[in-house]
């Protein structure tokens, strides 16, 4: 089990390892994001104008809202996807210094008494916190300059549900295609793994990030319902741009649901297999 002690310690580390990143971040980052986004958000915006003629009242909430949405999301259920592996790669490939030495980062989290799950954990909050940060840009400038707004009767509690089920849900697919690191643990040349880098760029495709299905061909469509994306955007939508309650959103939540029971404790259970049994040859090499 993770230990309070345990997660501020790791959190703590970040922050003192990045700190002048930090500063960087919120003196020229922050700023420069607001940019991006902005020009994001404006380029999106003139597409719509121009390329859904004819399909905007596919779009729940309008054109433009049903997009924002997806932008500002799609991060949080690529965290759930890249954090696993990512974490892998930070404990077995990376390092710290420590006195003028540079050891193994799983060597000091185990000097320090960090568990590998206060590890994981705490490296989830601080770039949730960044997601935070982000999120809130999204909103500024999307109501602020593009007239994003949600419906009259948003759903806020069924929304919240549909984005929590949906990380756990996506988190059980970064869990289960993490394993997919040990194959290039000696190829250090190899920074993104190609397994992960396809769960996270097939759903904005055919997730529902940007398009909804009903304008995809019925081969992509079909595969649209394979994934917890389509029905985690189709719950949040519905709740905050279609006025629904969760009541009403049930038929979209089961599916979700079949992923949090069913495919996060197996990949759960996966992970920690084969990180073991991986350790264990290593050992006997």
């Amino acid at each position: 089990m993770a230990s309070r002690g345990g997660i501020v310690r790791i959190i703590k580390r970040r922050l003192k390892t990045y700190t002048l990143t930090i500063y960087a971040w919120w003196i020229a980052y922050i700023p420069s994001e607001i940019l991006n986004i902005t020009l994001a958000l404006a380029s999106w915006y003139y597409y719509t104008v121009f390329a859904t003629k004819g399909t905007a009242e596919k779009y729940v909430g309008g054109v433009f809202s049903y997009i924002i949405v997806g932008l500002m999301l799609i991060p949080f259920f690529n965290l759930a996807i890249e954090g696993p592996e990512r974490t892998l790669r930070g404990l077995h490939q990376g390092y710290t210094y420590l006195g003028g030495f540079k050891i193994p980062r799983w060597a000091y989290y185990y000097l320090a008494g960090v568990s590998k799950a206060d590890a994981f954990i705490g490296t989830f909050i601080f770039e949730f916190l960044v997601f935070i940060v982000r999120l809130f840009i999204y909103l500024g400038i999307g109501s602020t300059i593009f007239g994003f707004s949600l419906s009259g009767n948003p759903d806020i509690i069924a929304a919240l549900v549909f984005a929590l089920a949906g990380f756990i849900a996506c988190l059980g697919l970064g869990l289960l295609v993490a394993n997919t690191f040990w194959l290039f643990i000696y190829n250090p040349e190899v920074v993104v793994n190609p397994y992960t880098w396809i769960l996270t760029s097939l759903p904005s495709i055919i997730g529902g990030v940007y398009f909804p299905l009903e304008v995809l061909p019925q081969p992509l469509r079909l595969l649209s319902y394979a994934l917890p994306h389509y029905y985690a955007f189709t719950g949040i939508r519905g709740a905050l741009l279609g006025g629904k309650n969760l009541y009403e959103l049930l038929p979209i939540l089961y599916p979700l649901l079949i992923y949090v029971l069913v495919v996060f404790p197996l990949g759960l259970a996966v992970f920690r297999y084969v990180e073991k049994y991986m350790l264990y040859k290593a050992r006997k090499i």
